[in-house]
Formats: structure tokens, sequence, C-alpha cells
């Protein structure tokens, strides 16, 4: 099996049932357990969930609306679309809130962040990883909404105290709350 990262545009291709190749677009290569741990190659980085998708022993046969590009399929991880514009089939009241999100880079947290902003919300989300963190910011940006992140572990009761206070002095406040960190 062989899919395209819907964010990174990235191929994640399947080597037998435990091991994942995956190239960047900028031709760095690695290889990876279906658990996303790496083995060996320049590439030390790769999303978990899609090296878990890659290896799965029954694949799935549809890409949910993601489309292919060259011949590879892309999943789609939310609700936004390739315009990303605003839903306007139900009018949710959520346009101008401002909704927190933690553990929100990939992922349904990820989803639950790209639906909330396509229904008008500024969003404010959490991980623990930076590199995930800033390439959910960008796909969130470009829905045309503000965009608070931080990392750190949410299981870390100061940082966590000290992010939802942050997120809502710089959004203006805070009206959805979506704990998405499981623990």
């Amino acid at each position: 099996m062989k899919l395209r990262h819907p964010l990174t545009g990235d191929i994640y291709t399947r080597r037998d049932a435990d091991s994942v190749h995956v190239e960047t677009v900028d031709g760095r290569s690695g290889l990876f357990t279906r658990g996303g741990v790496w083995i060996r190659g320049a590439l030390r980085e790769a999303d978990p969930q899609m090296t878990g998708i890659v290896c799965a022993p029954d694949p799935p046969r549809r890409t949910s609306g993601g489309g292919s590009r060259d011949g590879v399929p892309i999943p789609t991880l939310g609700a936004g679309r390739a315009s990303r514009e605003r839903s306007q089939e139900m009018d949710l009241g959520l346009d101008g809130k401002k909704a927190l999100i933690t553990a929100a880079s990939r992922g349904i947290g990820l989803a639950t962040a790209q639906s909330l902003a396509d229904a008008g919300c500024d969003i404010a989300i959490c991980a623990r990883g930076e590199a995930g963190l800033e390439t959910a910011r960008k796909d969130l940006e470009a829905r045309g909404v503000r965009v608070f992140t931080r990392a750190f572990d949410v299981s870390a009761a100061e940082a966590l105290k000290s992010f939802v206070e942050d997120a809502a002095t710089d959004l203006g406040g805070l009206d959805v709350l979506v704990c998405n960190a499981s623990g």
C-alpha cells in the first residue's frame, strides 16, 4: 500500500507487515516501524498514524473523498474543503467563537480543529511535538482563522494551566473546549 500524507505530501509505502518507507517531497527518506519508530535513513520523523494506516492488515479501500495525486491516494483528515471555504450547509453558530483543542497536531484532534475552523472558530491547539504543531498551524491559518499554538505535555498541570490562560488572552476568550488528549 502507498499513501501520500494529506498535509506534508510525504509518500508512505508499505515494505512488509511491520515496516514503512517514507519519502519527503524534498527527497529525504527513512524506514519506520508500523508505530512510527525510526529504523534507518536520513529522515528520522514520520507520522505514526500514517505508518499504522499503511501497515494495516486490511487497508482501507476508500480515501473518504481525498482523491489522488500521481496515482497515490490522499486520505482526508478533516471536513475541510480543498478551497478552504467555510461550509454554508449548516450554521452551527460558531462563527467568531474561540476553541481550544488539546493534542491537535494530527488525527482526531486535528480533524476537530479543522472542522471548528471551517465553522469560523479561532483556534488554540497544543501537542507535544513542535513540528506537527507548525504543520497544523499552517493548515488552520489557511482556513482564514487566527491560531494560537504551544508545544508541551498536557500531563504537566502548570504548563496546561498556562496554555489555557495564554490562549484565552491571545484569542480574546474561549468558548469551546475539546479535551482530546488521552491519559
